[in-house]
């Protein structure tokens, strides 16, 4: 789960990054279009984590 974490939070800091640089350029504030990256992938991974369990762990 970690490494699923690292890469939505790697993903959504550069859709952030892009976003500031184009409403920067552009004059005036954009739709914040990054909410449609995170969101539906940060609620999977969410739900995964809690729900999921541990995929390591045996069943005794």
């Amino acid at each position: 789960m970690k490494a699923a974490w690292s890469a939505w939070a790697a993903v959504a800091g550069i859709n952030w990054t892009v976003w500031v640089i184009v409403a920067i350029t552009s004059g005036h504030l954009i739709y914040p279009w990054p909410l449609w990256v995170m969101g539906p992938w940060g609620v999977i991974l969410l739900v995964s984590t809690i729900f999921g369990g541990d995929a390591n762990k045996k069943s005794s």
